[in-house]
């Protein structure tokens, strides 16, 4: 069925899950589950055109503004804690 996994202790598991033949084909792979979970399958597009200047400044503000809160989060839970921990 899914050939080439790793089903060791990081690897898919085939557990719950088939290939739907009827809907796959060599471009897609359709899987039928009884579970919930995500996949991903990673490529590596060799020579596909690179990121624009405009792409790059983009990713980088969405980058920040996507950080700037999560910084925020982890410095205020981190303050909170340790004012608990010593009043409680």
């Amino acid at each position: 069925m899914f050939r080439g996994y790793d089903l060791g202790e990081s690897g898919f598991s085939e557990t719950g899950c088939h290939v739907v033949t009827s809907k796959s084909n060599s471009e897609e792979t359709v899987c039928s589950c009884n579970h919930l979970t995500h996949f991903a399958v990673l490529l590596d597009y060799n020579g596909s055109p690179g990121l624009t200047e405009e792409d790059e400044t983009i990713l980088e503000i969405i980058t920040y503004v996507g950080l700037s809160p999560s910084i925020f989060a982890i410095l205020l839970t981190i303050i909170l804690y340790s004012y608990l921990t010593l009043v409680l």
